[in-house]
């Protein structure tokens, strides 16, 4: 609650100030071309080809030489542009430049323009395809050049469509497809869709593991020591009685002739 006053204070204070603010609404990710707020779903499946070519093709700069072809969900080929998810076409179709694969999309909340799609070609120069999602329950598609919002290698295409717009889905409603039934002859993985992958067979336990296996044989180490001290020590008190009785045997022999000589008793 305490939150949401100061999302109003500061949107009031913003407006006072003269400054239009969008409030930010994180759209999080389902495939290359939709996505779910808290308000619903935007889905962009509907305005996608599905054949290689793109939905919106050569839209024109100010200029008249420079034109963009952008198609949502699918990649497309175009002039110098293989597999594309935006196309920067130059110079009359004389040379083009890619600004992002369908696989490099990121779903952006901007506190000016909103919701945006922004795709980027990673290369010695990096160079992004921003689309700006204007809901617009009129019209089916409609993508315009916003060249007053390039910035740099950023290159900005609105998008104004009923399809741009959140939709509630509720219980009696299919959601919409997170993936097209309909493949083109190059189909794309999106990077934050991984494969699903069948889980084989847990192995069966070791019956010792490394620590089991490494206790015992510390264990048996130690008894063998033990046994070999125990064995030495029966082997010394065994040799010391021994020469105890050999000590013995030998001072009775002495203790007889002593006595012998004494009274006279040799031999003849």
């Amino acid at each position: 609650m305490a939150g949401q006053v100061i999302q109003v204070i500061y949107l009031l204070a913003m407006f006072k100030a003269g400054i239009c603010v969008i409030p930010l609404i994180q759209c999080f990710p389902k495939t290359t071309c939709s996505c779910h707020t808290g308000e619903g779903t935007i889905d962009l499946h509907p305005l996608a080809n599905t054949d290689g070519t793109p939905r919106f093709r050569d839209i024109a700069d100010p200029d008249g030489k420079t034109f963009y072809s952008w198609n949502p969900c699918y990649g497309f080929d175009e002039v110098g542009c293989w597999d594309v998810a935006v196309c920067k076409i130059t110079d009359h179709g004389v040379s083009s430049v890619s600004l992002g694969p369908q696989s490099s999309v990121h779903f952006v909340v901007d506190s000016v323009y909103g919701q945006l799609l922004k795709y980027t070609q990673w290369g010695s120069a990096n160079y992004s395809g921003i689309i700006i999602l204007t809901c617009d329950h009129t019209e089916e598609g409609v993508v315009t050049r916003r060249p007053n919002s390039d910035f740099g290698s950023y290159f900005y295409l609105e998008l104004r469509s009923k399809h741009a717009c959140p939709i509630k889905i509720n219980g009696s409603t299919t959601a919409p497809p997170t993936e097209s039934t309909k493949r083109y002859r190059r189909p794309i993985t999106p990077a934050f869709i991984r494969p699903a992958i069948t889980p084989s067979k847990p192995s069966p336990a070791p019956l010792l593991d490394l620590n089991t296996l490494g206790t015992v044989s510390i264990c048996l180490i130690v008894l063998m020591v033990l046994l070999i001290i125990l064995v030495s020590t029966m082997f010394c008190c065994l040799y010391r009685r021994l020469n105890a009785i050999a000590g013995q045997r030998s001072s009775h022999k002495l203790s007889s002739v002593t006595i012998n000589g004494k009274y006279g008793m040799n031999d003849p």
